[in-house]
């Protein structure tokens, strides 16, 4: 089907087309694929459930999978939420 939208496209637009076709096939598949959650990387990786840890290859930081921030191991994620919340006591 693409061959059948690059005849009507200008290429500038199929580009554009591919990378929105793409953008939705990962969407459609979050259970198993994800973009690193570094901002401006655009590396997409597939994961097994269960997986907790994503270590990009693009950008070189080191993620959890479950709550989508810098890994931190040795805590949960709830823990390492409540532990990012400042008050006026720190």
């Amino acid at each position: 089907i693409p061959s059948d939208v690059s005849e009507y496209l200008p290429p500038d637009y199929m580009h554009k087309f591919e990378d929105y076709s793409f953008n939705k096939f990962v969407e459609m598949h979050n259970e198993d694929m994800s973009w690193c959650p570094s901002a401006g990387c655009q590396y997409v990786f597939t994961f097994e459930k269960g997986d907790t840890e994503f270590n990009c290859p693009n950008c070189h930081k080191v993620y959890c999978l479950q709550c989508k921030v810098e890994f931190h191991k040795g805590q949960s994620c709830k823990e390492y939420s409540i532990s990012r919340v400042f008050d006026k006591n720190d």
